[in-house]
């Protein structure tokens, strides 16, 4: 199965990091609380956050003297701009093969990473084995009226484009796994204009519009302007940090290897024939 991840390429967001963070982030003052919580949660431990990107969160907790924080992440492009921005202890990496020691971190951290990559249960078993103590995640649970990105979405899949991301979204993880700590950081509502909305849309920085055709983007975008370019888009974030333990999500983790590989057997019996190499599809991983 390894060789199979190195003749893969890991999606990258090279082509967005110019804009990366422009189209994301928290608004004050929820950002800040964040901050704060996590320094607080992470405190002087040697930490690593997987796909780091821009760096958004470390960066802020490095400010902090206590903080010991090591950047991973897939995008060269992406780790161009944490340096530039100030970071130093960044590495270039496959979330699905992390280049450190067994247990080597007290801490890991990850958010905005595991609904891109198809084997997540990869990727969690990795940071599993990296971390001693405690994996952590930041849960931004949105609700925004009307929800323009779902509207692009619904109209990408309308015109035969639309796919749904390949693999589970941390805020789903506690779903599927009861996360031994959630700490309240804060809630939030506010107001955007709906056209600077669809400019964020139309720059095509999220990943789930890469595959969208011109086209048919052109068109999603126009309709979308035509009907909420005037309109005001309501927001409310509610932000959580939700917390594990390093063996709870190794344990998790084998457990959803295990169902995969079950799965892949039963496949394998109904396509005769057929390899497994075959048959897997691309397993990405991004920031």
């Amino acid at each position: 199965m390894a060789d199979a991840h190195r003749r893969t390429p890991p999606i990258s967001f090279d082509r967005v990091a110019d804009r990366y963070d422009a189209t994301r982030g928290l608004p004050s003052p929820l950002a800040e609380q964040v901050q704060e919580a996590l320094a607080n949660h992470l405190g002087s431990s040697l930490s690593l956050e997987v796909g780091v990107g821009t760096g958004r969160h470390l960066l802020r907790l490095l400010a902090r003297r206590e903080a010991r924080l090591v950047g991973v992440d897939v995008s060269p492009a992406m780790l161009r701009q944490a340096r530039a921005r100030g970071a130093s202890r960044l590495v270039r990496s496959d979330a699905r093969m992390l280049p450190f020691r067994d247990r080597g971190f007290d801490q890991s951290l990850s958010t905005h990473l595991l609904h891109l990559v198809e084997e997540w249960p990869r990727v969690l078993a990795e940071i599993g084995r990296v971390t001693s103590q405690a994996y952590s995640t930041v849960l931004e649970l949105e609700e925004a009226e009307p929800d323009l990105s779902q509207e692009y979405r619904r109209r990408a899949r309308d015109e035969g484009v639309g796919r749904e991301a390949p693999g589970l979204s941390e805020r789903k993880l506690p779903e599927r796994l009861s996360a031994d700590q959630v700490v309240r950081v804060g809630e939030l509502a506010y107001e955007r204009e709906g056209a600077q909305v669809i400019d964020d849309l139309a720059s095509r920085a999220f990943r789930d519009q890469w595959e969208v055709p011109a086209p048919a983007h052109d068109r999603i975008i126009a309709e979308l302007r035509r009907q909420h370019a005037g309109a005001k888009v309501r927001t409310h974030l509610d932000v959580r940090i939700a917390s594990w333990r390093a063996d709870s999500i190794r344990q998790f983790a084998e457990q959803e290897l295990a169902r995969a590989s079950r799965a892949n057997a039963v496949e394998a019996k109904a396509v005769p024939g057929t390899s497994s190499a075959d048959r897997r599809r691309p397993l990405p991983s991004a920031p």
